[in-house]
């Protein structure tokens, strides 16, 4: 995966994707699901190039992830399904996935009692030096990246708030969960939520 800031245009869509994983662990196709968005509105939205748009995001996401995740984010608990979505994001999204790993990841271990706009800087300042592609970027770029990934933790629970101070609410997985991702090679991920430390 290369460093992009595309997910910024894209909202966190759990409802819409709870919908297309629910189709999808009903035996429906790729095409199928798609014929519903487009044709049956599934997602509910005025605009046909939108809903394909967020279709094809929607799809990516959930080709990430194990098919017991797919089954848990459209049929299981709700908490836990907007946390495996965050999952889905980081495995589509690069420096998402850095950020959450780096920088929330190490706050949970510290016991940080909330996150701080200053880490959040932190990082965007480093990854700039480190990277061309983050250098080469808009400060408005970065500032709405910032914006969302702040927003999105919120939406799936692991932020208390939008604006400071925000809480930082550890990510809590059943015992199926954590043992499908640790077989999949998804420890990084578990570890990035949770703070936990998984051999």
């Amino acid at each position: 995966m290369k460093y992009s800031a595309g997910m910024m245009s894209v909202p966190f869509l759990f409802l819409e994707t709870r919908k297309t994983a629910q189709q999808q662990i009903a035996g429906k196709s790729s095409e199928q699901i798609k014929q519903m968005v487009l044709e049956d509105n599934l997602y509910q939205m005025k605009s046909l190039y939108r809903a394909e748009r967020y279709f094809n995001v929607i799809r990516r996401r959930l080709e990430s992830l194990p098919t017991p995740l797919v089954e848990a984010l459209g049929n299981g608990d709700l908490a836990q399904a907007k946390q495996i979505l965050i999952i889905a994001i980081m495995r589509t999204d690069l420096l998402f996935a850095e950020f959450l790993y780096e920088v929330y990841r190490t706050e949970l271990i510290l016991g940080s009692p909330e996150l701080e706009d200053m880490k959040i800087n932190l990082f965007f300042d480093e990854k700039a030096r480190q990277s061309d592609v983050i250098r080469q970027w808009k400060d408005t770029t970065v500032a709405h990246l910032k914006q969302y990934y702040v927003r999105i933790l919120f939406e799936a629970g692991l932020l208390s708030g939008i604006k400071p101070p925000r809480r930082i609410l550890k990510a809590y997985f059943n015992e199926g969960i954590i043992q499908t991702m640790l077989k999949e090679d998804m420890k990084s991920c578990l570890e990035s939520l949770t703070g936990g430390h998984y051999a």
